[in-house]
């Protein structure tokens, strides 16, 4: 049988690209909903990554002692709590003096924890509580399995989602920030508002809020870190007397 001068020439070439390895290379195939097919050489591929999409909102079941249940979320390479602590108790379900007066919370060395302007009934389900720095050093709030971030899971989460990037962070529920400016994209959702170590409450629709770390300042033992936001999208850690009312949340181990 007589073969073409043009089915020679495509033989050829079909050999010289089989053993050139180029239909011997491993590919990636991504199927379109349309059904088209894309294939993409993997040694051309660097990396892969997702963009866009709602936050990886876990089901660990983190509770509480007074049996309150929290969301959690996944941003980078560490899992959070994506709602702040409103416990009344220890982990061992001792209770957490709860103090209301003003005068009383002033510069107060003794453990307490508050109602965000002493009104649990308005607050507690979008703020949380608020607690001294006392009480986080006690070591007796986190359940198993998880802790009170240090200063250094605070440094990791600012790198990120970057310093000037704090809206990422920060709840896109109207009315919690002045500006309305928090878009949530990790569902991490911090909010405003905090206790003075004076006793004095700050609006909790306002221009920051402060998270609690477990790290003291060894340079000026009544101060200790925490995680700061401010409306204008910036975060970083910020050092608070001890007295001060600040919100907590765990991380996981």
């Amino acid at each position: 049988m007589l073969i073409s001068r043009k089915t020679t020439i495509l033989l050829i070439l079909a050999v010289l690209m089989i053993t050139g390895g180029l239909f011997a290379q491993e590919v990636m195939r991504i199927t379109r909903k349309d059904r088209t097919i894309i294939d993409i050489p993997t040694s051309e591929i660097d990396k892969i990554t997702f963009h866009g999409g709602a936050p990886q909102v876990l089901d660990d079941q983190l509770r509480d002692a007074d049996g309150n249940v929290y969301k959690t979320v996944r941003i980078g390479n560490q899992v959070w709590m994506a709602e702040n602590l409103r416990t009344t108790k220890y982990a061992d379900g001792s209770p957490i003096p709860e103090v209301r007066d003003n005068d009383a919370w002033k510069d107060n060395s003794n453990p307490a924890m508050c109602w965000p302007n002493n009104d649990k009934a308005s607050y507690s389900k979008t703020y949380g509580a608020l607690y001294n720095w006392e009480v986080v050093n006690t070591e007796r709030l986190a359940p198993p399995g998880w802790r009170i971030p240090t200063r250094e899971d605070f440094d990791e989460l600012v790198e990120f989602a970057g310093a000037k990037n704090a809206f990422k962070l920060m709840t896109n529920q109207k009315g919690i920030w002045i500006n309305d400016k928090g878009t949530n994209e990790t569902g991490f959702t911090a909010t405003s508002g905090n206790r003075k170590h004076d006793g004095g409450f700050s609006q909790f629709n306002t221009v920051s809020g402060y998270i609690w770390s477990s790290s003291i300042n060894f340079a000026s033992p009544n101060n200790a870190f925490g995680l700061g936001f401010n409306y204008g999208g910036h975060f970083g850690l910020n050092t608070f007397r001890r007295a001060s009312g600040n919100y907590i949340r765990f991380i996981k181990e």
